[in-house]
This record gives structure tokens, sequence and C-alpha cells, in this order.
């Protein structure tokens, strides 16, 4: 409601009529009449003691309609749609018939005029933008000439008028405009040209933007770089956690950028996953796909202020225009991605910590992450936790690098091989890439070779890939006692075991020993398997994981401490 005194005062000022109640009335009643020929309901103005109400409703008001359409647009702007985001930003600019009220002189409006014309030439230099990186120079020439004259001192068109004149060949022009704005600025404000300015200037005379030759039509000069893994092309298995991955990353989001974490023990195929998705997406991340080894579990973790030095260069920032400070790369990589569509790939995560850095800031852009570690506390993240491989996955995923020809002449010692391999994907890639290089060996003989157990963990070598050495990442990340319960608990010839065992096996408490299993379960190094009858969880080694922890017994454990550990056990 506004009162009859306050409609007076913003009409007439200091010049009262002598019966401003009277005079308000007839406006009132003429504006009625006014709005109903131009078909507006009949109860829009209501009066309201002590003055009148306008009752709104959606989409009735030219403001409402602008922010409507301003918000769509940068929606779609966060899903690279920049063609649909510039119809909805031209849309909004037509609400404006000509300068916002104009002819209108009250003093009691003058605040709210200056605000939505700040607003209309905050649109349609946001709009023009996007024009720009859709590559219109040449279309937009004259409006940008225009705009400049009706707002001399404005320095963002004058920006985008020199960019437009260089795209369109007009280097000259493109310079004039820029001498022409700094004698403006000195002459009436005794300022140089903002940094903006200046660096444009600056990329102007050393060439740096589009050439100008260039066709208008092409992509923007952003770069797409593509830093993936090669991708497998035997790839076998995880079909659905494939289809999860697909629609959580790409799924349209209002808010929030879409966070996926890939679970699970060493070996267990987490990058795999992570890659062979990635290239699968490709085409729905067409601005580029970002990748990083984070090395999360080993000694020195990845730096994230060196990582997004990395990303930096890779979007196309030259060495010397990278700031000193982690917090500075932050916001241009943040700044760079918005309405991007890149996905970024952060493989063997270490913490929350290490990767909140390297998150983008809007929805456009998705982000898959490997990690050992869980990662609960990074919000809105997805995980899926991935576990071993079938039988059945196991004998296709040795049929895939073999060739069905040698897996089928010899079916049994196969299924040997991926039992000793208890469905490890990394194990069953050493046992494949060992039998390839030695094409004379039988499936048998190596079958028989890891047949004994005290030796098995020395046969899982090949090349690089060492099932002993990814098992030691996790292993040498544990506390001293959680370490040595690691060791000691293998030791025990059972199926599962409860979380109370590690009380005798250490002599401590109940619940130390609980906490320092929760910590083998966290570094993937104990499954929990379950409840039993009495409500207890129950815990349990893969029997590759139990090797190697018997083996770390064995060569860290005296005889004596094994002895009176197990002692203690029964």
């Amino acid at each position: 409601m506004v009162s009859t005194a306050h409609i007076a005062e913003a009409v007439w000022g200091d010049r009262l009529p002598s019966s401003p109640g009277n005079q308000v009335a007839l406006c009132i009643s003429a504006l009625r009449r006014r709005l109903s020929a131009a078909g507006a309901r009949a109860d829009l103005i209501k009066t309201v003691a002590p003055g009148y109400l306008i009752d709104l409703r959606e989409g009735e008001l030219d403001t409402h309609l602008v922010d409507r359409h301003r918000a769509a647009a940068r929606e779609l702007c966060t899903q690279g749609r920049r063609e649909s985001a510039v119809a909805e930003l031209r849309t909004a600019l037509s609400c404006w018939r000509g300068p916002t009220l104009s002819g209108v002189s009250s003093p009691a409006l003058q605040p709210q005029v200056s605000l939505w014309e700040e607003r209309r030439l905050g649109l349609l230099e946001e709009c023009i933008q996007l024009e720009l990186e859709l590559g219109r120079s040449r279309e937009l020439i004259g409006e940008l000439s225009a705009l400049t004259s009706e707002n001399p001192l404005r320095e963002k068109p004058r920006a985008q008028l020199m960019v437009a004149l260089y795209r369109a060949g007009r280097q000259a022009d493109a310079l004039e405009v820029y001498a022409d704005t700094r004698r403006r600025l000195n002459d009436e404000l005794g300022i140089e040209p903002g940094e903006e300015l200046r660096l444009l200037h600056q990329s102007l005379l050393r060439g740096e933007l589009d050439h100008p030759s260039a066709r208008e039509t092409a992509r923007p000069s952003d770069p797409a770089p593509c830093m993936l893994l090669a991708d497998l092309p035997d790839f076998t298995g995880r079909e659905e956690q494939i289809s999860f991955l697909r629609q959580a990353l790409t799924a349209e989001r209002k808010a929030g950028v879409p966070v996926c974490v890939v679970t699970g023990r060493g070996g267990i195929g987490k990058t795999s996953l992570a890659t062979h998705v990635a290239h699968q997406l490709r085409d729905e991340f067409p601005d580029g796909q970002l990748y990083v080894d984070l090395h999360g579990v080993q000694v020195h973790h990845a730096e994230p202020g060196k990582v997004l030095a990395r990303f930096l260069r890779e979007l196309g920032v030259e060495n010397d225009l990278i700031p000193e400070t982690n917090e500075e790369r932050a916001e241009v990589y943040r700044n760079l991605l918005a309405g991007r569509r890149v996905l970024v790939v952060l493989d063997n995560a270490a913490s929350e910590m290490q990767i909140q850095p390297l998150l983008p800031g809007s929805s456009s852009s998705s982000v898959l992450i490997t990690s050992r570690f869980r990662l609960a506390g990074l919000p809105g993240a997805q995980l899926i936790e991935l576990s071993t491989l079938s039988d059945v996955q196991s004998i296709d995923l040795l049929t895939g690098i073999l060739g069905s020809g040698r897996v089928d002449a010899e079916r049994q010692a196969a299924q040997k091989l991926a039992a000793y391999c208890g469905g490890l994907p990394l194990a069953l890639r050493i046992v494949a890439a060992r039998l390839v290089g030695r094409p004379h060996w039988t499936l048998q003989k190596l079958a028989s070779r890891l047949s004994r157990e005290h030796l098995r963990l020395d046969e899982l070598v090949h090349d690089g890939m060492d099932v002993r050495a990814s098992l030691a990442l996790s292993y040498e990340g544990l506390s001293f006692d959680a370490q040595r319960l690691f060791r000691l608990l293998a030791l025990l010839d059972v199926g599962d075991f409860a979380a109370w065992v590690g009380t005798p096996l250490l002599g401590v408490d109940e619940e130390l020993a609980e906490e320092l299993l929760e910590q083998l379960v966290d570094a993937q190094l104990v499954d929990v398997l379950g409840r039993d009858a009495t409500g207890r969880l129950r815990y349990r080694f893969h029997d590759v994981v139990r090797l190697y922890a018997r083996e770390r017994a064995g060569q860290i454990e005296p005889p004596a401490a094994r002895r009176a550990a197990l002692s203690r056990s029964l």
C-alpha cells in the first residue's frame, strides 16, 4: 500500500495542489480507465486506506519479467548453452522501450530509475559478451558504437568494442578506441583507463586475441584440453557403475557441482573405471577434460596450489600471469570454468582438504574423484564403492587380454588363476601380462606357481605393476598400532572375526581395538562382512591382502610375540 500523501509528494513535490487527495483520486480514476482500455484487470488498483494498492500477479510487472529472464540466462550459461542464454537476455532487454520511466522527473523515483538503468546496461554488456564469445563481432560493432557514444565514460562497452573491431579485421580502429578512451578519462576525470582496458590494449598490440582474419564462425579461443589417461581397450565389467556415473555426472543441476567419488582398495580398478567413463563422456564435456594424480596414499601428496597452476596453464593462462597465492589461483580457475562444460578427474585423492580448492564454482562442470578413502565430508558427493570382480568377469578380463582361444583351451586353469587373484583387477592384469609375455607358458604352469601362497605376491609383479607395492601404500599410511593389528589379525586362521579380537591380540581395551580396526577399514585393508546373530559387526580379509599382512608379520613380528598374541586370543 502507498499512502495518498506519499503519492502526492512523488507527483507534485513541493508544489502540492490545494486538495491533493482529490487530485490523486482523479489521477487514479483516469489511470484505471487507461489500464482497462489496455486489457488490464478491473481490480488491478485497489483503494486501501489510507491510500492505494496495486495487486500484481505473476508475470504482470515488467521488472519481474526481466529478473526471470536474467535468472534463466545465467542458468543456461552454467550448462554451456550460450545461444539460448543470449535469447533470454535479449528478451529481458526488450522489456525496455526507451529510458526507464521516460518523461517522469519525480525526485522520489530517481533512485529506482538509476537502479534499473544500471541493470539495463549490465544486462546489455552481459549479453554482448556472450555474443562476442559466439563469434558475432561484425554484427555487434554498430550497437557497441551507439552504446559507447551514449555512455562515453563506461569502460566495459569500450573494451567490447575494441574486441569486436579487432576480430572484424579493424585493428587500427580498435587501437583508436583505446586512445580516445584514454583522452576522455584524462581530460574529464584526470585518471588512466582501468586494468581491464590496459591489459586488453597490450594484448591487441601483441596480437594475442583471435587473428583478425579468423572466421567469425570459429569456436571461442579458449583451449579445450584433454589430459585423460588412455582408455583400456579390454575394460571389463562394471556396467552398473558406468551407467550410474554417466547419469550422475551429466544430470542438470540448478545448484552445486556434480561430484562423484569412486572408492575401493588398491588394485580394485578405480582409475581404470574413472578413465573409461571420462572417455565415454568427452562429447558431453566439449570444453575439456582435466586430469591429475593426487598421489593420495604416498608420503608426499600433490599440493593443490601446484595442481591449480598446471590446470591454469592447460586452460590457456600464461606462466607469468598465474597468481602467486593458492587462493588467487583458485579464483582464476573457478572463473575460467564458469559456464564451461569441463570434466575434472581427480585421481587418487588423499582428503577433502586436498580436493576443495580444485572444485569448480558452477554446476556446468562435473568432478570425478577416485580415492582409497570414502571422503564422506564432501557435500553432495555421490559415492560408489568398488568390489572385486566376479568369477565370470575375471575370466572375461583374462579372455579380453589373452584371447578366447587360449582361455577356452585351459578353462579350468583360467578359473584357478581367477581364484588366486581373488577378483582383484590389478592381479588379473599382471597374470595376463605375464602370460602374454611368455606365449610358450601354459595357463596351468602359472596357476601352479600361484598356488604356493608364500610366493604368490612374488608372482604378482610385472613391468611396474606390483600388487605388493599397491598394498604397501595403504599399509604405510596407518598408525603404528593399526599396522601391528593388521599384521596380527592375519595370523588368525579364521574366515572372519569380530572387533573384540583386537583386544587380546594387542593387549588393549576393546574401545581402542575397535578404533584401530576402523582405521584398517578406512584404508580398505579390511572389509566389513555384516552382523552376526548377536548384532556384532564381523570383518574379514581379502585373500591377497591376508597374504600381504602375513608376510609383513613374518618380517616384523618375532616368533615369541606372534605366539604370545595368539595365545591371548585363544
